[in-house]
């Protein structure tokens, strides 16, 4: 199995993205932590997910360059489109 840091860091990162994400559709769609809702953070928040997941895919593909065999080599490449599509 896969034990180097591209895939590891890929996880974090959408682990990240769904609290981010959380945070904004629950400040945005519960009457009671409306108050916690703010704009600038979601731009900042929203423009940080882009460079984090950019930061995922050249992790990913300096971890293919070093051990790229079979499965390891597929799910490398599921996740480097993945995040090319989430960037």
């Amino acid at each position: 199995m896969d034990t180097t840091s591209d895939r590891g860091s890929s996880d974090g990162q959408a682990a990240k993205s769904h609290i981010i994400i959380s945070y904004q559709l629950m400040t945005e769609n519960i009457r009671a932590l409306h108050r916690y809702a703010n704009l600038k953070a979601f731009l900042i928040l929203d423009v940080l997910e882009v460079g984090f997941w950019i930061a995922a895919i050249v992790l990913t593909v300096m971890g293919m360059v070093k051990t790229c065999t079979g499965l390891n080599c597929t799910l490398s490449g599921v996740v480097i489109g993945l995040a090319a599509v989430l960037a």
